[in-house]
């Protein structure tokens, strides 16, 4: 273009030219965003990457010499957080991209050391490494999370630790912790839960023999099961309660509150009916798999007492009440399996058992019998106490 050719309003005023100049750079950069959306959208429209890790050689770094986690692992890691954290140095992250990281971090922070179709590897100046998976999700023991993560070096646990906390406050640091680190959705419940381990006495139910319960209007059976599976116990809790007593309620932990519509329908639907059939069949797919074969043989879903009991009450008509509100995103990325996690989903249970009836709670017993006053029926007193909560015996608390 000559410049006889520019059209002259361009240099009219000061003013003008400045404001053709912020039109341009406004252009500039909404074609930028425009660039970066593309290139998300483009990455986001394919399949995630499934990352498998191979636990053989995630796990050794958390074991005692005796190949029990250790004890001071789950205690380093009991305070709430409010983002999701990680599974055993797999750390959750926001959506991202290769491109992102890149930019974000080399050459200021760290160095790329690797680099495929799927992740992309720095080595941060501190001198620990971060594997980044963009796009992807992560799948362990068959069951998968579709976020973004980083996998963070570290030779033993304890430097593992520090490892990530010194990358989560360079996150902080340099603002881009909301950028790459996913919100925890259960930071004010774990908050609550944290109190609790300051406090120093149980609450316990009252023991009692089942006759003893038959005129109580507004009561809760406490009944812990001891190992998830065991036939056994089943048939001594079928003989011994289930056969014997009539409920309002039976909350189990094996359900999820997602499934609580379709409970209710099972239970009360017409025998043979269109909604029975199909809640049922909704029923025994879940239970083909899911706490099937914990302690034993793996059964058939019709065999699997769990659906035994869901079965058993329908015939009952009592209502059964789904208490596990624990995603997989949170037992993977916030402890779900550790004492704290399992503190956190004792309070969700307890938060969603109904306010009255005559009801029996059915759960591990790891969430009735803990040193600390983070067990269910802490949680119940406090947000129900006037539901009397019985057992059948003394829950004997454990020492660790």
């Amino acid at each position: 273009m000559s410049i006889k050719s520019i059209p002259t309003h361009m240099f009219s005023s000061r003013t003008n030219f400045c404001s053709n100049a912020m039109k341009i750079n406004s252009l500039t950069i909404v074609i930028l965003v425009l660039l970066s959306t593309a290139s998300v959208f483009a990455q986001t429209s394919k399949v995630r990457f499934v990352h498998e890790p191979d636990l053989r050689k995630l796990l050794p770094k958390f074991l005692t010499p005796q190949g029990f986690l250790d004890p001071k692992y789950p205690e380093a890691v009991a305070k709430p957080s409010r983002y999701c954290t990680d599974l055993y140095g797999i750390h959750a992250l926001a959506d991202t991209t290769k491109d992102f990281i890149k930019r974000d971090f080399v050459p200021r922070f760290a160095e790329v050391t690797d680099e495929d179709e799927n992740t992309v590897t720095l080595k941060f100046k501190e001198g620990f490494s971060c594997k980044f998976y963009p796009h992807s999700a992560l799948k362990v023991m068959g069951v998968t999370v579709n976020f973004d993560h980083v996998e963070i070096s570290g030779d033993t646990w304890q430097s593992l630790r520090k490892n990530i906390d010194t990358f989560t406050n360079l996150l902080e640091k340099s603002k881009l912790a909301r950028k790459y680190l996913r919100p925890n959705p259960h930071f004010k419940d774990e908050q609550l839960v944290f109190a609790q381990l300051t406090k120093r006495n149980n609450v316990m139910p009252k023991v009692a023999a089942l006759s003893d319960l038959r005129n109580e209007k507004n009561s809760l059976l406490v009944y812990p099961e001891s190992v998830h599976g065991n036939v056994k116990a089943y048939e001594k809790f079928k003989a011994d309660v289930l056969d014997k007593e009539t409920f309002d309620w039976v909350a189990l932990e094996m359900l999820v509150p997602s499934q609580q519509r379709d409970l209710d329908i099972f239970t009360k639907a017409t025998e043979n009916s269109l909604e029975h059939l199909r809640t049922r069949k909704v029923l025994l797919e879940y239970f083909k798999d899911n706490w099937n074969g914990r302690s034993g043989p793996k059964t058939t879903a019709e065999e699997n007492y769990y659906f035994k009991i869901v079965e058993q009450m329908r015939a009952k008509k009592t209502r059964v009440i789904a208490v596990e509100a624990a995603t997989p995103e949170y037992i993977f990325f916030r402890n779900g399996e550790t004492k704290f996690g399992g503190a956190v989903r004792s309070y969700w249970w307890a938060k969603l058992l109904p306010q009255k009836g005559k009801g029996l709670i059915f759960g591990g017993s790891s969430h009735f019998n803990d040193k600390s006053p983070i067990n269910f029926q802490d949680f119940q007193a406090m947000l129900n106490p006037k539901l009397k909560m019985y057992s059948l015996e003394e829950i004997k608390i454990r020492n660790y």
